[in-house]
Parts: C-alpha cells; structure tokens; sequence
C-alpha cells in the first residue's frame, strides 16, 4: 500500500510540471481560463480535467486539478502553489476551494456504504463525517463521544480509514465489521476492544480508504463537517459542537 501511496504522490508532482512544462512552451502568451484549460487537457490527457477560473486577484487565474488547487498568471509567467488569503474577509480563498471539493466527494459517498449512528433528533439533518482506524486510540475515545453527538442531534457517517493500508489487521477488523448483520453494533464492540466474528463481503473499504487519501487525510479520527470544512482530529463532543454552531 505503501507504493500506491506513493505513486499516487508522484501523479500530482507530474502533473504540476506538466503544466510548468505548458508555461515555459506558451513563451508568456496571455490566455484566459479556457485556453488554460484546453492546454491541459492536450497535455495531460486521461487525468481528471482541469477546472480554471478566475481569482479574486486581476491577472491570476486559479486552477483545480482533481483535489489540488493552485494559481497562474494569466500571462503564464507565474505559477503559484500555496494558500491565497483574504485579508480584508478573514478567509483562506485556497482552503474555501478544497471545502467545496471535499464537499462534493462526500455527498457522493452511497449512505448505504457508511455507518451510521443516527441523530436522535427528527427535525435536525446536521451530520458530520469521519475517517476512522478500528485501532486508533484517539478514534475509540471519539466514538464514546458518539452517542451525545446523535442526542444533540447530529449524526455521525463513519469511513474506513486503515492507516496501515488494506493489507492490515485493522482493515481486516474494519471489514468485519462492515460485512456485520449489524453493523453499528459490530463496529461498537471493535472499538471497545472485543473480538467481532471476522466476517467477508462486497465491502466498501478500500475505496473508502481511497478517498480518505484523496482529500487528504493525514491521520484519524478525521472529522468533516457536511460543508467540506476539516473539523479537526479528536474532538469531545461539547467542542465539536461547538464547531458545528460556528
């Protein structure tokens, strides 16, 4: 898993000096987003395309390619890799970006592909959701924050995040408890420590893991609210909520 992590490390470095490779070749010609866009494409065919738009900056454009967000001058001059802050509004514009992005791969994760704990709170749709290893310590001490979470009314969508890689104990763990009859329950029980029967399906672990590494996740428990926003790591639930009135 290692090498795979690796590899997928590398297509963004190439990609990036592909299109360092496009600057120098444009000789410091003008184009607007399109004429970007459409370089890129030529380029670096079968890669996810590039989106340019136009930055709050005159002159700079910004562009996403996959999960990865960075800026050009529109005379192809510059390239500018790093966070673009709003000093007048307070925000990071970059980080703004990669929420959206974050955002929309997570609403397209199937609910039925999650696990789920419920809020307990009919008129509340507030949800969060998190990236967890069956092992890690401060994921179980998340999850004894759980059930306050759903009384508050927020409900929490757990994917499986093995940071060991696929091949590892805890993403066998994380599959059992997936391919459980009851999954909430199962996945309880591993991370109060017991021993769940190991079990084996058509499960959604690997690409969940994939995702996770996707948008970037560095450790677990890796918290997301519904908007993009990273949360943080382990949060108790009063901070966490806290978060989420914010």
């Amino acid at each position: 898993m290692k090498k795979k992590i690796k590899y997928r490390e590398n297509v963004s470095w190439i990609k990036l000096f592909l299109f360092s490779l496009l600057i120098i070749s444009c000789n410091g010609m003008s184009m607007d987003a399109d004429g970007v866009a459409k370089k890129l494409r030529e380029m670096i065919p079968g890669e996810p395309e590039a989106a340019v738009s136009p930055s709050p900056i005159r002159g700079l454009l910004q562009v996403v390619i996959d999960t990865k967000v960075f800026y050009v001058s529109e005379d192809l001059k510059f390239l500018i890799r790093g966070e673009l802050i709003d000093l007048d509004g307070k925000k990071n514009i970059t980080e703004g970006t990669r929420e959206k992005l974050r955002s929309g791969f997570l609403q397209a994760v199937n609910r039925e592909e999650m696990i789920t704990f419920k809020s307990r709170k009919k008129d509340s749709n507030d949800e969060i959701f998190v990236f967890t290893d069956i092992d890690c310590t401060y994921c179980r001490k998340f999850h004894l924050e759980v059930p306050k979470l759903n009384l508050s009314g927020i409900s929490v969508h757990y994917l499986a995040f093995p940071r060991k890689g696929i091949d590892s104990l805890s993403s066998t763990k994380a599959q059992s408890a997936w391919c459980a009859s009851n999954p909430s329950e199962a996945l309880t029980q591993a991370k109060l420590g017991k021993n769940i029967p190991e079990m084996t399906c058509q499960n959604p672990i690997e690409k969940q893991f994939e995702l996770g590494l996707r948008i970037g996740v560095m450790g677990t428990p890796a918290i997301y609210a519904s908007s993009g926003e990273e949360l943080g790591g382990y949060l108790s639930a009063r901070e966490l909520l806290q978060k989420v009135a914010n």
